[in-house]
Order: C-alpha cells, then sequence, then structure tokens
C-alpha cells in the first residue's frame, strides 16, 4: 500500500490475511461436500430464490453459472428461463466481468482459464437498468447474515456490484457452511442485500 502510514499497512495486511484464512477453511468444506448435500441443498435454495416477491417482480436476472464446488443454480436459471425472464450469465473481461444474454442453457459458450463456463462474446450484453426488475444473484467464498460478502480474492463481483448496486437488487447464495458470523471487510468490500444460504431459515427477506 503505497503513501499509507506503516499502521494503515498493517491493518492491510491483517485484513488480507485474515480473508485468506477464512477463504482456505471455506474452500476446504467446499471439496469435502458430497453430491447428495449440493443437490439437496441447491434444491432447496433454489425453492426459496423462486417463491419470493423479489423474483416474481424481476424481469432480468443477472447469475453466475456454478462451478463443480459452488452451490448448484441451473434450477434457478431453468426457472428464469421458463418464465420469460431474461437470463444473462457473466464472462471475464481483463479486470471485470461483463453479462450476456442467454437464451438456454446450450450455449454458445467458452470455457476460461479458471475452469469457469463462460457465455461467448458474441452474446448481447446486458446491463441492471431498474433495481424494481433486476435481480443479481451473486456467488461468494462466504456471506453473514446481513449481507458481508467474501470472494474468491479477484475482486470482479465488488467492481460490478460498486458500479451498479444503485441499479440491481442483490442476493448472495451459498451453502449453509458457508454463512458464517462475521467476515473482515474493508472499504473496497461490497455487501449483498439478501443472502439465500441452503438450508438456513434465517433469512430476512
Amino acid at each position: 500500500m503505497e503513501g499509507g502510514t506503516e499502521e494503515q499497512q498493517e491493518a492491510v495486511h491483517r485484513l488480507r490475511n485474515d480473508k485468506r484464512a477464512l477463504r482456505r477453511e471455506i474452500i476446504d468444506l467446499l471439496t469435502k461436500t458430497t453430491e447428495a448435500q449440493r443437490l439437496e441443498e441447491s434444491s432447496h435454495a433454489a425453492n426459496r430464490v423462486i417463491s419470493t416477491r423479489l423474483w416474481h417482480s424481476a424481469k432480468r436476472i443477472f447469475i453466475f453459472r456454478s462451478m463443480d464446488r459452488e452451490i448448484d443454480t441451473t434450477q434457478i436459471i431453468d426457472h428464469a428461463l421458463t418464465c420469460g425472464k431474461v437470463v444473462a450469465l457473466p464472462r471475464m473481461e481483463g479486470r471485470k466481468i461483463v453479462f450476456h444474454r442467454i437464451e438456454d442453457l446450450k450455449g454458445p459458450f467458452t470455457r476460461h482459464a479458471y475452469g469457469i463456463t463462460e457465455p461467448a462474446a458474441t452474446l448481447p450484453v446486458e446491463e441492471p437498468r431498474d433495481k424494481e426488475y433486476d435481480l443479481l444473484i451473486a456467488p461468494g467464498a462466504a456471506f453473514t447474515r446481513e449481507g458481508k460478502r467474501l470472494g474468491y480474492g479477484k475482486g470482479y463481483y465488488d467492481r460490478y456490484l460498486a458500479a451498479y448496486r444503485d441499479r440491481v437488487i442483490t442476493v448472495g447464495l451459498c451453502f449453509s457452511f458457508q454463512l458464517v458470523e462475521d467476515i473482515p471487510t474493508g472499504a473496497f468490500d461490497i455487501p449483498v442485500e439478501y443472502v439465500v444460504a441452503g438450508e438456513d431459515q434465517e433469512e430476512k427477506w
């Protein structure tokens, strides 16, 4: 951290270390998740998301396509497409993410270097426009009930949310064990407004 005092630099260093430790702990738990647990919690979370008033009023759904270790978003995506909602998935472009509209889960898709399946760059770009109609479902390594979010360390969603959070309702989606009591955060860590965590029942929406 150039230009900061020694005390500020130490605080930044502690924050990074605390985040790294929690992230490692959660990722270790993710690798131990059974397929049965993944299917059960994913289905439970999906049913709760699609039963909310926010879902019913949303016309555009911005949502991640889950990797093998993450809570599965397929059911949510399928339901949105069936309902005639606009569905957009993220693609990494340099240090930012861009959402592209899809018509179904057949593609066209490409494979990112991180192992993430992304929509092809030729698909139409979608951006949030109105908080009344746009819903963004975000991934994370961990969340708190109050909406604090720990990402995977690259800052893609923090940068995106910083730019668009005034135009979109934000929801964190995760397994129940990814819901923690507290998360170390800094000035550039952007919270979500709501959290759906697997089989957890104490959500605020």
